[in-house]
């Protein structure tokens, strides 16, 4: 469900406990920016788990909720271990911390174990392993070392491949994943899928594909790829075969063409030496003329969000990077751009006009219905 509808559901219920993943709470959040009333003071506890929780990226919320006193609780945990394993309530304090998962909750074991199998001190980076009566016992018929016994833990474990280190307030949290999984907007993604599909497009000698964080909540897959010397790979092209092989979640936001793959002295991809695609250099919205036309402005609009200059009338959104944080980001520019409220455009209608000429001409078939008073949505009976 899309914000505007989830938000009508709230109210219509007086809904008092409500959970979301971090990805679906800052759409929710953007949503509600664009919302004057204070219609959601009916929640008084917000739960949110399933991905990294940013610093203050809570803060739009509290701003306009602080006076009802909604409690705001991270949650962490593994389907292994039957979801939920920490908590934490993000007070004042807590909110200004990156990956706060708190601690276990009274039926589960965890500590953080470090290379050699070691508890982990206070403030060292290690594995989080748990234990207690809500871990399985495996996986069915298939065998993992995930679910491995372990010394500093009675009965069934499980190791989470999360690295995590306790910090001075005894709270947990949460770095990374030390596999090669990632999760964006709630989609758990394995690089080395990607990897192989890229690898797998004729001139294609090598690849890179990794995932950068370009603002809060905001992280993209970039794929780097070197051509084969006797042939130039075309990005669109590319990106049009990934598109046949993989979800369209898992198609990089960005395919970047490199002459080599650097390396550290050790052999080892050196990151920091591939380029960042600049979306830095995007022209700001508050520059563009009140003259533009509507596609153009349609296309300034994606331009500041998706952050990539070239924008074609007909890009279809999430194949040119797109995701559902930037879908709510889009949308509440949307409304303030054309002056226009959630009864004039539904979140839905983004999906159903993918591409900024089609949403352009959407928007211009609204400002001639209201020039008309006639509904386009209904055909001319004598025809």
């Amino acid at each position: 469900m899309y914000p505007d509808e989830v938000r009508k559901l709230l109210v219509e219920h007086q809904v008092t406990m409500f959970s979301q993943t971090p990805s679906s709470f800052s759409n929710m959040q953007t949503h509600e920016e664009t919302v004057e009333n204070h219609s959601l003071s009916c929640i008084r506890y917000l739960f949110l788990g399933g991905e990294y929780i940013h610093a203050h990226m809570c803060d739009a919320w509290i701003a306009k909720y602080r006076q009802y006193g909604t409690v705001i609780v991270s949650l962490y945990g593994v389907t292994e271990a039957t979801v939920l394993s920490t908590h934490a309530v993000l007070d004042d304090r807590k909110r200004k911390v990156n990956g706060v998962i708190g601690r276990p909750f009274p039926n589960t074991y965890c500590y953080v174990r470090t290379i050699s199998g070691h508890v982990a001190p206070e403030g060292f980076l290690g594995e989080l392993v748990l234990g207690g009566v809500a871990v399985s016992d495996g996986y069915f018929r298939r065998h993992s070392d995930a679910f491995c016994g372990d010394a500093n833990i009675p009965g069934p474990v499980f190791h989470s491949h999360d690295m995590t280190y306790l910090n001075s307030k005894g709270d947990l949290i949460y770095v990374a994943r030390n596999d090669s999984q990632v999760k964006i907007s709630g989609h758990r993604i394995e690089i080395g899928e990607i990897k192989t599909a890229i690898n797998k497009y004729h001139g294609c000698a090598d690849c890179v594909v990794m995932v950068r964080q370009f603002a809060d909540g905001d992280k993209r897959i970039i794929g780097y790829y070197v051509s084969d010397r006797y042939l130039d790979i075309d990005s669109q092209s590319l990106r049009t075969f990934l598109k046949q092989h993989l979800q369209p979640y898992m198609i990089p936001a960005f395919l970047v063409p490199i002459d080599h793959i650097p390396l550290t002295v050790n052999g080892k991809v050196d990151i920091d030496e591939l380029p960042t695609p600049d979306i830095s250099s995007v022209t700001d919205l508050a520059e563009q003329s009140s003259s533009q036309t509507t596609l153009k402005r349609m296309m300034d609009i994606w331009r500041k969000v998706l952050g990539i200059p070239n924008v074609q009338p007909d890009d279809r959104f999430f194949e040119v990077g797109g995701s559902s944080l930037l879908l709510a980001k889009t949308y509440a520019l949307i409304l303030q751009t054309f002056k226009l409220t959630e009864k004039d455009v539904d979140m839905i209608d983004l999906f159903t006009y993918t591409t900024p000429q089609a949403m352009a001409e959407f928007i211009d078939g609204l400002a001639l219905q209201k020039m008309t008073g006639t509904d386009l949505n209904q055909g001319d009976s004598s025809l």
